[in-house]
């Protein structure tokens, strides 16, 4: 859980991601540029008129594929699918040739080196999004390969721990049992919560749930007697620690 909670605090490549609503803004100025100089030195000619709408074209197509690379990241983190990945990887290649074909286009100092910005932000931005696949991937690789296989574990042998104590009528033990039970429940609700909305309300819940849990496994520890149900409930405190 800590690899996840890492992630989520990671905000300097939270911020890198964000980057590219930048690259937006600075393609949006090169318009304004391109228009606006053409206005004030008076040119009319229509020759000139069409290169300057041709770049102002290029440009919001530029703007277009960026902003559907942007809307493939946010698929990305909320589903985690291959295919968001595809239509990022699809799109920023994309945008990547249309600023190249862009800045090729362009001859004036100052907008050629906000297209050279972009085309660094973008490499940038482009970066942070292979840093958070990749960790997405090490995190679903926890969750399936170790919290899926334990949790259900736990869940298995306290049952049967309470159910032997319920057959030996030792109800205190039972008692206790049901308890750990319950908080190993909300542990896992949390745990599984946190996976899909990346909350960090729901992480602090699954965090409290396992103190808890914790507290119960002591209990129920004290209340056994017999080594058969005290060796499965150290095995549980064991378990509990790994997920």
């Amino acid at each position: 859980m800590s690899l996840f909670l890492s992630f989520m605090n990671n905000t300097k490549i939270q911020t890198k991601i964000f980057i590219g609503f930048g690259i937006v803004l600075a393609l949006l100025l090169v318009i304004s540029a391109t228009g606006g100089v053409s206005l004030q030195s008076g040119e009319s000619n229509f020759t000139q008129y069409r290169e300057q709408a041709a770049l102002s074209n290029r440009a919001a197509m530029v703007q277009a594929t960026l902003q559907k690379a942007q809307l493939a990241v946010g698929d990305y983190i909320t589903q985690s699918s291959e295919d968001a990945i595809a239509e990022f990887e699809d799109r920023i290649s994309e945008t990547m040739n249309l600023i190249e074909t862009l800045d090729s286009q362009i001859t004036d100092p100052k907008r050629k080196k906000t297209i050279t910005n972009a085309i660094e932000n973008l490499g940038t931005y482009r970066s942070a999004f292979d840093q958070v696949t990749s960790l997405q991937t090490k995190r679903n690789s926890i969750a399936q390969s170790r919290m899926d296989i334990i949790g259900p574990d736990m869940e298995g042998k306290l049952t049967a721990l309470m159910q032997k104590s319920y057959d030996e009528t030792d109800v205190s033990a039972a008692y206790h049992a049901a308890k750990t039970q319950r908080s190993l429940l909300l542990m896992r609700l949390y745990a599984n919560k946190f996976i899909t909305t990346n909350q960090l309300d729901d992480f602090d819940k699954a965090m409290e749930a396992a103190a808890v849990m914790k507290e119960n496994i002591a209990e129920l520890q004290n209340e056994l007697f017999d080594e058969d149900r005290k060796a499965t409930t150290a095995e549980i405190a064991t378990m509990q620690e790994q997920y």
